[in-house]
């Protein structure tokens, strides 16, 4: 490790941090934001590449323990890191990563232990947090991947890396050119059920709906956080599946259904 106090916040190292613009990061090299000093340790115990990181000074200490590599920390004060940053990062910890690899369908298929091969495809998820959430729950309830859209939001963004706190480093996810190609792909190159989680006239409840074999791959598809999963990627779903809304609920939120539909395939 090796550390490096910055006070001219002109300091071209600091490039990366300044106002976090993710998509800048994404298009000048595939990198990104980890935010906070859990997501930075499990950056760190990822086995992702790591390019630099960057702690408030009373932070150091705590950042020194959780390295084994020789890496640049650098380190500023409390107020230079709020200008550097734009904004108030109350954690005092900053990191930039590199992305992995796009993973290939089959990657995805691989299943984690002894869990029934599960996918989570999302189309048009557009919120940070709930892209976050959902991967923490792929992640907690042992999905084997993911699969998103080019409409859903980065699950490598700062504030979706922040609500999933960090465990979707280990959780492949592939960002699709094509939904629909790939939703045809899973079914008939690798045998794989895809159910879309939306209420249509002809979905049946979920508490009705199970995998067609114990050990057939299945895919979960959720839609945009309003207007659902579209007709034209129901269109290449197998089955659709709702929850039972009651009191005039019309919905759920699209992490709250993830964890549903995950658990009830994955534990039912």
């Amino acid at each position: 490790m090796t550390v490096i106090h910055i006070d001219n916040l002109a300091d071209p190292r600091l490039e990366p941090y300044r106002a976090l613009r993710d998509r800048v990061l994404k298009r000048e090299g595939g990198r990104f934001i980890a935010e906070g000093y859990r997501v930075t340790e499990r950056l760190l115990a990822s086995g992702l590449g790591v390019e630099s990181i960057l702690v408030a000074d009373r932070r150091l200490d705590e950042v020194e323990s959780l390295l084994d590599r020789d890496l640049p920390v650098y380190t500023v004060t409390e107020r230079d890191m709020e200008r550097v940053a734009g904004f108030h990062i109350h954690t005092g910890v900053l990191s930039i990563g590199i992305r992995p690899p796009k993973p290939t369908l089959a990657r995805l298929l691989r299943p984690v232990g002894d869990r029934p091969t599960t996918l989570v495809i999302c189309e048009k998820i557009k919120e940070p947090v709930n892209m976050g959430v959902i991967v923490r729950v792929a992640v907690a309830l042992g999905a084997s991947g993911m699969v998103i859209g080019l409409e859903c939001v980065d699950p490598y963004y700062r504030r979706a890396l922040r609500a999933s706190t960090g465990t979707g480093f280990k959780l492949p996810v592939r960002r699709s050119d094509d939904l629909a190609a790939d939703c045809d792909a899973l079914r008939q190159q690798h045998g794989c059920e895809v159910i879309a989680a939306e209420v249509t006239d002809d979905a049946t409840t979920l508490r009705h709906t199970h995998r067609a074999a114990p050990d057939q791959p299945l895919a979960i598809v959720l839609g945009h956080e309003v207007h659902g999963v579209s007709e034209h990627l129901l269109a290449h779903c197998d089955r659709k599946a709702m929850i039972p809304m009651q009191r005039g609920a019309d919905s759920l939120n699209v992490a709250i259904c993830s964890a549903i539909f995950l658990y009830h395939f994955m534990e039912g």
